[in-house]
């Protein structure tokens, strides 16, 4: 909620309806995001809304004085517009019932999230209550100080309602918007709930109630208000990190997090990396919490070798992603040194990486001035070789200009804090790129383990024994660590499998117009294979 400036109250009306000068955004386009609009309680005397509040204007001229209060309010995403309009009808039917007030709700994509919407209302009031009592004060007598003269009858305008200065007044509000909201949601069977209670409380109230997984996702910093002009002024750097963040890449989203300086979106940055690894880890409690305790299934090979051929698909997909992300950074060095150039780029928002080109494409021409005189000079073309000769003096000058430049530009990052900061940086990144290579050789040898897989599962012969080889009481053969199980089915030949399995395999991995397993057969070690070892009438892999 917010206090109105005197003399802002008519244009605080038109910015809300998006009237005059705000029906369009600064590039020309019409705004679009209007989608309800409504005035209530406005006295008899005045045409409109506007006239209203431009009444309001002219009278209430005071610097001290509330010709207005603003309220603003998030409306749930998972309600329609309609849904949303009619709950706030509700809302300030039941609040501002003899209040004059506009009420307005716009709905546009988010700042941040351009996929996610924004609706939200605006509640434009006057804290002057109306008194069903008394009869209208005229337009004269409206914004006048109000007053019961000795006969006991009234002067001047409604009297302000005291109540609207109290804090109380907005937790009491919120209180109530929650349980609306709440309401809502439960109405229509979603499965959420909002609360207006701060983190802190959120927390120890979850503790209490021995809801453990909820106070963790509760354990963490509030957030604290960020100024409009500081979120579009930061964007594209708020973006960037939710992609890195998004990825995987703390790494990077890591040195934005170090370099901001606006304290509040550096909170901010801080929820949305601690809000994405939770949300991580939930999901994969749940994928573990969903799988049954012990998967066997009877298959035949082909539906075995299908299963490893799609890991194997997702392994590869795994490693091409993991090598691209190698390769951008292998030749990439990770010194003290370069990691304090990008910190001071990122400081000196690209200007520092400007000038070091610069530097280093003067240093290119003034090589090659200087080459061109020793050339002209060898060959006795005196004019020639002093034109060169000037021209890599000029540039040998321009250098030195730029150089003491970038030395002064560096000059205050040369702090221990700095340097701590940048070695830091530079060990860390090191460090991930270690990993990176160990995960990718890791993905690699497991990718040859379901090569040796695929092929034993291929020379195994079909067993030949009277009853066991066949049916519900066949015995299954283990592939590896997989738990899946497998009967061989006597009947089909191991030429029509073999058939049916390169058929299979053109289909899901072509490679060069061989199959994964014929492709990849080079990579095979013969030497450290086990022997295959029977059991009664089963086949153990």
């Amino acid at each position: 909620m917010q206090v109105g400036k005197a003399a802002h109250s008519m244009s605080k009306h038109d910015y809300l309806t998006r009237n005059g000068k705000y029906q369009f955004i600064s590039n020309g386009v019409e705004r679009e995001d209007l989608i309800f609009q409504e005035s209530n309680n406005i006295p008899s005397w005045a045409e409109d809304a506007k006239d209203f509040w431009n009444e309001s204007d002219l009278n209430d001229t005071n610097i001290k004085s509330r010709p207005f209060r603003e309220i603003k309010l998030a409306l749930p995403n998972e309600l329609t517009e309609q849904e949303n309009i009619e709950l706030m009808k509700q809302y300030c039917n039941t609040h501002f019932a003899n209040h004059p007030y506009t009420l307005v709700i716009h709905s546009k994509a988010a700042t941040l999230s351009p996929s996610e919407t924004n609706i939200h209302a605006h509640i434009m009031f006057s804290e002057r209550e109306i008194d069903r009592n008394r009869k209208e004060p005229s337009r004269e007598e409206y914004f006048k100080r109000s007053s019961i003269k000795k006969d006991g009858t009234f002067s001047g305008g409604y009297k302000k309602n005291r109540i609207w200065v109290q804090k109380e007044t907005l937790l009491s509000l919120r209180k109530e918007w929650e349980e609306i909201i709440n309401q809502a949601y439960k109405d229509k069977n979603i499965n959420k709930e909002i609360s207006s209670d701060t983190i802190k409380k959120q927390y120890e109230k979850a503790i209490e109630s021995g809801q453990l997984e909820k106070a963790e996702l509760l354990k963490r910093p509030a957030q604290e208000r960020i100024d409009v002009s500081t979120i579009y002024k930061n964007k594209d750097k708020i973006v960037t990190f939710k992609k890195y963040v998004d990825n995987g890449y703390y790494d990077e989203a890591k040195l934005i997090l170090e370099l901001e300086s606006d304290p509040a979106l550096k909170e901010k940055l801080a929820v949305m990396k601690y809000t994405a690894i939770l949300k991580d880890i939930q999901h994969r409690k749940q994928q573990e919490q969903s799988l049954p305790k012990e998967i066997k299934v009877r298959i035949s090979k082909l539906d075995i070798i299908k299963e490893i051929n799609t890991k194997q698909q997702e392994l590869l997909h795994q490693i091409k992603t993991l090598e691209v992300e190698y390769n951008k950074f292998k030749h990439v060095s990770y010194t003290k040194e370069s990691m304090l150039d990008s910190i001071i780029n990122t400081r000196t928002k690209g200007e520092y990486r400007k000038k070091l080109n610069k530097i280093h494409a003067i240093k290119e021409k003034q090589s090659l001035a200087f080459k061109q005189y020793q050339e002209y000079k060898a060959a006795g073309m005196t004019k020639e070789a002093n034109v060169k000769f000037e021209k890599s003096a000029m540039l040998t000058r321009e250098l030195q200009t730029h150089t003491q430049v970038v030395n002064k530009i560096r000059e205050p990052y040369l702090q221990d804090k700095y340097q701590e900061l940048a070695k830091s940086l530079a060990k860390e990144y090191e460090s991930k790129q270690v990993q990176r290579y160990n995960h990718l050789q890791q993905l690699r040898k497991e990718y040859e383990v379901y090569n040796k897989m695929k092929y034993r599962i291929i020379k195994s012969k079909p067993v030949t024994s009277n009853k066991q080889s066949s049916g519900p009481n066949a015995r299954p053969i283990a592939v590896g660590e997989s738990k899946h199980t497998m009967v061989i089915n006597k009947s089909a030949s191991i030429a029509n499998r073999l058939n049916k399995f390169s058929r299979l395999l053109s289909k899901l991995s072509p490679s060069n117009g061989k199959d994964i397993l014929s492709s990849n057969m080079r990579f095979m070690d013969d030497t450290k294979k086990k022997p295959r070892e029977r059991k009664n009438n089963g086949i153990e892999i």
